[in-house]
């Protein structure tokens, strides 16, 4: 091990990578969070449009909150994100699939 180095667990990360982590982690955080109990996606040949909206009893229209549009590679790569996070937490349990 370097002095540039930090041994956590199984992977050793550099201080380059501890202060992209840590930027990832104020980026995260910095700015609101709606919320939002609709979305809507609409998928496009290249890539799909989610737009989060809140509906409620109160308000007879959906209220827009924010919309992101993701390429087909960022779109995969958030299903699988969800899918990871859904079975750390018990709410999601793998599937086998069979042969």
């Amino acid at each position: 091990m370097t002095n540039d180095t930090i041994t956590g667990g199984i992977q050793e990360l550099t201080q380059e990578q501890i202060a992209d982590q840590v930027a990832d982690g104020i980026a995260i955080n910095s700015g609101p969070a709606f919320f939002s109990n609709k979305i809507y996606a609409t998928v496009s040949p290249v890539g799909m449009r989610l737009t989060f909206v809140e509906v409620n009893q109160a308000v007879p229209t959906p209220a827009y909150r924010t919309a992101v549009f993701l390429s087909i590679a960022d779109t995969l790569a958030l299903l699988e994100l969800l899918q990871r996070q859904l079975v750390l937490t018990g709410h999601l349990v793998p599937v086998e699939k069979e042969t």
